[in-house]
């Protein structure tokens, strides 16, 4: 079965996306013989636009799986071998409208969880994007992963937001009976050459140390090569140049994200 990863934050601007499809570029190129999926839960649709395609232009994404009952084989799409899509768009904006009202009886925070029940059995890493919000949308991915990651940037109140989403990630667990794990932070956008980021970045070291959360020593740092390369490329900058210094950023993450419990 395969193992569920889902990248969450309680606000956008975190770069969790960039996160998502580079790490999972770099897995491809280091392990191509795994088979991943990138599930998109983010209504922007920007992990498809990574790989140079338009979210608007699919005839089928991740709403029409958690709303109309689309098995989720008939909406995926290939990328890469070994390396596929379930997208989302604009749609999943609607989720809350159009499910809401239509119950039935079911449990509005396992629409998600049925869609991954289909696919993990296929998959050997399940990637999930997420909204920048931890609303019905955010509580669904959270009750359908295994491992959750936590983007942040070292600015004022990133402790707070940290711990924000552990309160929710908390609540979760007691009220849905989650079983995801926070495995780690990551320090996103960093300006190591300024004092602020590095004193806001030592008080996230302190909060996590306190708390038992893994910070993740890879130190992602704020640059416009992983936008660019998707505008000039329409691919993940970890595949357009993978030997580069910052794509080896990535490769650093990905081995820190799953040698934790030698999960490969």
């Amino acid at each position: 079965m395969g193992e569920v990863l889902a990248f969450i934050a309680n606000k956008g601007g975190v770069g969790k996306t960039t996160i998502v499809v580079e790490s999972v570029s770099a897995l491809h190129l280091a392990y191509p013989d795994k088979k991943v999926l990138i599930i998109d839960g983010d209504a922007q649709g920007n992990s498809a636009v990574a790989f140079n395609k338009d979210p608007n232009k699919f005839e089928n994404t991740l709403y029409d799986c958690v709303v109309k009952d689309l098995p989720a084989k008939d909406a995926i799409v290939n990328l890469k071998p070994n390396l596929d899509l379930l997208p989302g768009n604009q749609d999943l904006n609607y989720f809350e409208l159009d499910v809401l009202p239509n119950l039935r009886g079911r449990n509005p925070l396992e629409f998600f969880k049925k869609i991954v029940n289909q696919v993990k059995g296929e998959y050997d890493f399940v990637f999930f994007d997420s909204p920048p919000e931890l609303k019905t949308v955010g509580l669904n991915i959270i009750n359908s992963a295994d491992y959750l990651y936590i983007p942040f940037v070292p600015e004022k109140f990133a402790v707070k937001g940290i711990v924000a989403v552990l309160d929710i990630v908390n609540q979760a667990k007691k009220r849905l009976g989650a079983h995801a794990k926070v495995d780690g932070v990551i320090a996103n956008m960093m300006k190591p050459s300024t004092k602020l980021h590095s004193n806001y970045l030592l008080q996230a070291d302190i909060f996590c140390k306190r708390n038992g959360i893994r910070l993740l020593n890879t130190r992602i740092p704020n640059t416009i090569r992983f936008a660019d390369s998707i505008a000039k490329f329409g691919m993940p900058h970890v595949l357009a140049d993978p030997k580069s210094d910052h794509s080896k950023i990535y490769f650093n993450l990905l081995k820190e994200m799953l040698d934790h419990g030698t999960r490969l």
